[in-house]
């Protein structure tokens, strides 16, 4: 099976099994990645995605989310992985925990998965990069509002790195089509109209023709949330 493939579900029997699951999981990522823990790993990731997809996350939610804030080091671990495999899974459960999992995360565990998710866009690697940004858009619009995420995708969108910025772009808008026309008083409160707006201004100056094209099509999600802001 592919790193990447829905794994068949595991149906967890009671809480205790949940957190011994998570605990297991929680020893294969104690010491330093080597050519003999990697597999391991990775099998745990995927795992822990099967589990997600079982019963347990609709059962124990509350209870599930505190394993996974427990586990977030390991995540990270995973996350920044030289195995394009590992990273890859971990990508993947890391959109399904914003799907499974979204309202339950605690604002720790979002934040640190969201900005190392963010940092995935500086990657050379182009099968990693491409995928997290599938991974982070995901994220984004499946977790409830969070007031801080426009001044992170903000302070990407100001990256020396050209891919940077144009993820940063595809973050804004898929960040306000989801939630800017839903709560539209929480995201204007919170800056974050202001913050989409200055990087509309300034990437359609930018040196690089590829952000500006990004910066024209977030243009254009403003201006249909936002019309008469847009229309200035």
């Amino acid at each position: 099976m592919a790193t990447t493939d829905t794994p068949a579900a595991i149906e967890i029997a009671s809480l205790h099994d949940l957190h011994a699951e998570a605990a297991a999981i929680q020893t294969h990522f104690k010491d330093k990645e080597s050519e003999f823990n990697w597999e391991a790993r990775e099998s745990s990731i995927i795992r822990l995605r099967a589990i997600l997809h079982g019963n347990a996350s609709q059962t124990w939610p509350d209870e599930f989310a505190h394993d996974i804030h427990n586990l977030t080091d390991a995540i990270l671990k995973g996350l920044q992985s030289l195995r394009t495999t590992l990273s890859l899974a971990t990508l993947a459960l890391i959109a399904d925990l914003g799907s499974y999992l979204g309202s339950h995360l605690d604002n720790y565990t979002f934040d640190t998965l969201l900005q190392n998710l963010l940092r995935c866009a500086l990657l050379s690697k182009r099968l990693v990069s491409t995928a997290s940004m599938t991974a982070t858009v995901t994220f984004l619009t499946e977790t409830p509002f969070h007031s801080k995420v426009m001044s992170h995708i903000s302070a990407l969108s100001n990256d020396k790195s050209i891919q940077a910025r144009q993820f940063a772009f595809a973050y804004a808008c898929s960040f306000a089509q989801a939630h800017g026309a839903k709560s539209k008083g929480p995201f204007e409160k919170s800056g974050g109209i202001d913050l989409f707006s200055k990087m509309i201004q300034k990437g359609l100056s930018d040196a690089a023709p590829a952000v500006r094209s990004s910066a024209r099509e977030g243009f254009w999600v403003f201006q249909s949330l936002w019309k008469d802001r847009g229309d200035k």
